[in-house]
């Protein structure tokens, strides 16, 4: 009897786990809707300051003219939240990779959310660690201190160069986004023939503010890309882990069945024998 109640008291756990877990698949299934939206207009912001660089870059490019770097930075997107999987190790991974390719340079990290910290703990490379959005909303903020570090460190080395590493939502790899300098794909491109377009600032100044909106909208699209795919991964795990659940509830549930039968039987064997012995 012991046994089988015993039995029952894990199947009422285990069904309060997954509820649990189903109301966590289902918050994460409600932000990769929200990310979808939030994401979709960032690149659209992102594309258009972008097309507009290239036109600048071609008819001023004088105005790219960049300091030399002193620094190399790589921001990791990790998560704040577990239950994602491979998500943090894959960033970790790719950094040891990367490393390898710039021995002996000054190489920086800056790391965003906790779980990853986890993963970097006794990493030398790493110069500041800072709290990850765990949803949408907060992306914003977090970000803000990002620019304050990137600044804090723009003002101690002069001159950056920023890559992101993050989660890529379409081969589901970590991939290099780099940021700083800027614009450097434009540079190749041959110099505007017909007029240049009619500005209000020197091209410098111009250039310097066009850098911070590319900068500022850039990190949003790619922080909502990676807030994406963590939650893309957390659906994958928290399904996975039902599944399993599943299986031992309906495993619990048969020896529970089988264990009531076997109660049931004996106390029909005992009925049975006391029956036996009035007659007797």
């Amino acid at each position: 009897m012991s046994t089988r109640r015993h039995l029952q008291q894990r199947l009422r756990s285990l069904g309060e786990m997954q509820e649990i877990l189903g109301s966590m698949k289902t918050l994460a299934v409600l932000e990769t809707h929200k990310l979808a939206r939030f994401g979709a207009n960032q690149q659209r912001l992102v594309a258009g300051i972008e097309s507009a660089a290239a036109d600048f870059c071609q008819s001023f490019p004088q105005a790219l003219k960049c300091l030399p770097v002193f620094a190399k930075v790589y921001l990791l997107l990790g998560s704040e939240r577990g239950f994602c999987g491979d998500f943090n190790e894959g960033l970790r991974i790719k950094l040891t990779e990367v490393q390898q390719q710039h021995v002996g340079k000054n190489v920086l990290v800056l790391a965003i959310g906790s779980r990853l910290w986890v993963k970097l703990a006794n990493d030398t490379r790493v110069i500041a660690q800072l709290d990850g959005p765990s949803a949408t909303e907060e992306v914003p903020a977090v970000l803000i201190q990002v620019i304050d570090t990137l600044l804090d460190l723009e003002n101690q080395f002069h001159s950056l160069r920023l890559t992101v590493l993050c989660h890529d939502p379409e081969t589901q790899q970590v991939v290099q986004h780099p940021l700083l300098p800027p614009f450097t794909a434009f540079t190749e491109r041959p110099p505007a023939l017909g007029p240049p377009p009619s500005i209000n600032l020197p091209p410098r100044q111009l250039f310097s503010e066009l850098v911070e909106h590319y900068l500022f909208a850039t990190l949003h699209a790619l922080f909502y890309t990676a807030l994406d795919v963590e939650n893309q991964r957390r659906i994958q795990h928290l399904k996975a882990a039902t599944r399993r659940l599943e299986e031992k509830i309906t495993q619990l549930t048969l020896r529970a069945n089988t264990l009531r039968q076997e109660e049931i039987t004996e106390e029909i064997e005992v009925i049975l024998l006391s029956a036996q012995e009035r007659r007797t």
